[in-house]
């Protein structure tokens, strides 16, 4: 059983956590309700691991589940390759030159991202938001950009958003320190607090 309470069928091909006996969750996507805590929970054991995104995303979608683990893993994904330009890449040389195959990762994952929003919403009520994307050099916000996005929480709505500005023109990884934040209002009401 997953922690969403329900079993789920494992195919050949999808990433899981396993011991030796039996699926204990999918990776990067939902843990087991047997590895899982309660209220009773005194030990806790804390790991890391590093899930394909592409196949983390096929598993998702085989097992019919769009969470937030997966959501966040495909974000974070995005966003180092976003990130690797700049660490890696010489200041003599062009990202694009440096390494062709980056650009192709990212609209991948890009892609799976809308996917994964266009997917969560569909089941949910649906709303729309005005999403304002600030942009930092450090702490300062040197720009911003606004953007109308259909989603079923204000959360889902800025992850969409910061999915999209990776090709403002601000998002460019020559600036120093650069990082982005994002903030959304209801449409309906654009003057409403955040």
């Amino acid at each position: 059983l997953g922690l969403d309470g329900k079993a789920h069928i494992v195919e050949d091909g999808m990433c899981v956590i396993a011991d030796t006996q039996h699926v204990l969750g999918f990776g990067g996507i939902m843990g087991g309700e047997e590895s899982g805590s309660t209220h009773e929970t005194t030990n806790v054991l804390i790991e890391c691991a590093y899930f394909d995104p592409l196949l983390t995303a096929a598993t998702g979608r085989k097992a019919g589940l769009q969470t937030d683990a997966r959501y966040r893993l495909l974000d974070t994904m995005q966003d180092l390759m976003s990130n690797y330009p700049l660490d890696e890449c010489p200041n003599d040389v062009t990202w694009e030159d440096f390494d062709p195959d980056i650009d192709g990762l990212r609209s991948s994952v890009a892609d799976l991202i809308d996917r994964h929003c266009r997917g969560a919403v569909s089941t949910a009520v649906v709303a729309t938001y005005l999403v304002d994307v600030a942009f930092f050099s450090g702490d300062d916000c040197f720009a911003s950009a606004v953007y109308t996005i259909d989603a079923s929480t204000p959360e889902g709505a800025e992850h969409h958003a910061l999915s999209m500005s990776l090709d403002c023109i601000y998002n460019d990884p020559r600036i120093p320190d650069l990082s982005r934040a994002a903030t959304a209002r209801p449409m309906d009401d654009p003057d409403a607090p955040i």
